[in-house]
This record gives C-alpha cells, sequence and structure tokens, in this order.
C-alpha cells in the first residue's frame, strides 16, 4: 500500500516558526491522529470524507486533533483511479490490520492514534474514541520548529523526546482538492477532499527535506510518533501553511 503526501507552498523562499498551541501539545492533554483510508472508486467513502473535514475545523476545546486521509490504491481496478492513491497508502492500512490483529482491511476505516479502528463515517462511535484518547497522556513531546523554503524544496525541523521506542513520522497534506468523478462507483459525482496525505516519511532529530509541488496549494504538515511495533502514536503536532486552511 502506496502512501503519498502533498505540499505546495508558492511565492518566495520563507522562514516560518511554529509557536501555535497545535505545535506544543498542553501537560496532561493527549494529542490524537486520525487516520481515514478512503477512497473516490468507493460509494461508502464519500460521507466519511465529509466527517474528517468536519473533525478538521472542530476546536476540541483547544486540544490538538489531526486528521489524515490516506487514499489506498486496491479500489483503482474497480472503474476509477482515484488520482490521491498509493500502494504505499494501502500498505500502511494493512499494517495496522496486522498490529490490530485483524483481518479486515475495508474503506471507509478510520484509525484513531494507530489503537482503535472504526468505519469512517461512524460518527457518534469516532466523537467518544477521540474523547477518550484525549484523556490520556502523550508519551513523549514532539514539535515543529521551523518552516523553510528553498526553491522547490521545503525544509521542516522537528523536535520530539519520549522514553519510549519510536518513530518520528512527517507527513505534508493537502486541503480543498476538488474532483469530478467520471466513472466508478461515484460517476458524475464532484467530490471536495480535504487532508489528502501527499508525502510521508520517518525522519530523525533536525531538518526533513520535502520536494514541493508549484501545484500544491493549500498544505500542512504533520509530525507525530509512532511506536515501530504496535503502531501506537504517542503524541503528534501540526503546522499550517499561512495561505491554507
Amino acid at each position: 500500500m502506496a502512501m503519498r503526501t502533498l505540499i505546495l507552498i508558492t511565492g518566495a523562499a520563507f522562514v516560518l516558526s511554529c509557536t501555535s498551541e497545535a505545535s506544543t501539545p498542553k501537560h496532561g492533554s493527549r494529542t490524537v491522529v486520525l487516520e481515514l483510508f478512503t477512497s473516490q472508486g468507493c460509494s461508502s467513502c464519500p460521507p466519511a470524507d465529509r466527517l474528517l473535514s468536519k473533525l478538521r475545523t472542530d476546536d476540541f476545546a483547544g486540544r490538538t486533533v489531526i486528521p489524515l486521509a490516506y487514499h489506498v490504491d486496491y479500489w483503482n481496478h474497480l472503474g476509477w483511479r482515484d488520482p490521491f492513491s498509493s500502494a504505499q497508502w494501502s500498505n500502511r492500512q494493512r499494517a495496522y490490520a496486522q498490529a490490530m490483529r485483524s483481518s479486515q482491511v475495508f474503506t471507509p476505516q478510520l484509525v484513531i492514534n494507530g489503537r482503535e479502528s472504526f468505519v469512517g463515517s461512524a460518527e457518534s462511535a469516532i466523537r467518544a474514541a477521540i474523547d477518550r484518547q484525549l484523556e490520556r497522556d502523550d508519551q513523549g513531546t514532539i514539535a515543529i520548529e521551523k518552516v523553510t523554503r528553498d526553491g522547490n524544496t521545503m525544509r521542516v525541523d522537528v523536535r520530539a523526546t519520549t522514553t519510549a521506542k519510536a518513530n518520528v513520522v512527517v507527513v505534508l497534506f493537502e486541503n480543498g482538492i476538488t474532483t469530478d468523478v467520471r466513472s466508478g462507483e461515484n460517476a458524475n459525482h464532484r467530490l471536495t477532499d480535504d487532508a489528502i496525505v501527499r508525502w510521508e516519511g520517518n525522519a530523525a532529530q533536525g531538518p526533513v527535506a520535502i520536494p514541493l509541488d508549484p501545484a500544491w496549494k493549500q498544505i500542512g504538515v504533520a509530525a507525530f510518533l509512532q511506536d515501530p511495533k504496535s503502531l501506537e502514536i504517542y503524541a503528534s503536532t501540526a503546522w499550517k501553511s499561512p495561505a491554507g486552511n
């Protein structure tokens, strides 16, 4: 299953420091990552996509909740090739199934902090799970300290601390992309997707270099600490470009 992350930034080179509440989780509150495995070829997915967009704009009492949409590629042979799909993202979903000892891989599936799995449109159950996760303490801290651009490369400085064994995962995503679907189960529908994962990679402490496409506009960056075996997410943070939503 492939995963991709898109980011776009236009204009002159810039340096941005992240000092927002999202960059520094509050003591005693859990940060939460929502990973929706979805596809434009799946007729059950648009309600889950809309819910993810709704959760993206909710307040959650100032605590950090980060929605991400991983478009899988295994629907592509059923009439519509999702332009955001990747085998890397499908593989990520299968890794969760293995970690959770589940034989099920389905869309739309929402994984919360690498710990709980739900049908992606089950709003009541998902909100209850978010509340449960927000009651837990983060196991470590992570912050995006600086974002800079040099030509077609974005550099993200990440600082993380934890006593647990964890990977530092950095994700680039894009919001507000509208697609006219011409075939497949969603034929003749116009779909608008948010939090579309365009690029993902593991990082050590220090800057992460991400190639940019000038077509990417409403972009953001997420970073989180993730156990390499259980895939539990211990702490997370996010950055949004000044031009993005």
